[in-house]
């Protein structure tokens, strides 16, 4: 058989079903996961799982260390997000600011979810 020719031709049925999702797979289908159902019934996405480390933070003066790890928390989700606003949850605030502005935690790992329909996404704390 050449390049141009269908393959399923002389195929069971089932073996026509498995090159037909390959063909959606590899043509970037029509098929809908389960990812793109959630989208359309309003869910918000998981965006991305960050593991971020801070301990550059320690060169910044004592009392402003907290703020500015809240800053670079927004600055990482937004390399890896395209959203117009990007909050941060009380929760996540509350594990940040939990030592005081002096002393915040080295590592965090942080939830990204994304609500396309207003472009923002929500920074939430990491539930192992």
């Amino acid at each position: 058989m050449g390049r141009g020719q269908n393959q399923a031709e002389g195929q069971g049925p089932e073996e026509e079903e498995e090159l037909e999702e390959v063909e959606d797979r590899a043509l970037g289908g029509t098929r809908m996961s389960e990812r793109e159902e959630g989208r359309e019934a309003g869910e918000e996405e998981v965006a991305a799982a960050l593991s971020l480390t801070f301990g550059e933070a320690r060169s910044i003066p004592r009392k402003k260390r907290a703020a500015a790890i809240m800053r670079r928390l927004k600055r990482a989700a937004a390399r890896h997000v395209d959203a117009e606003t990007i909050l941060v949850s009380e929760e996540l605030a509350a594990v940040i600011w939990s030592r005081g502005a002096g002393k915040p935690p080295r590592r965090v790992r942080v939830r990204v979810e994304l609500d396309e329909e207003e472009k923002t996404a929500t920074l939430y704390p990491a539930g192992d």
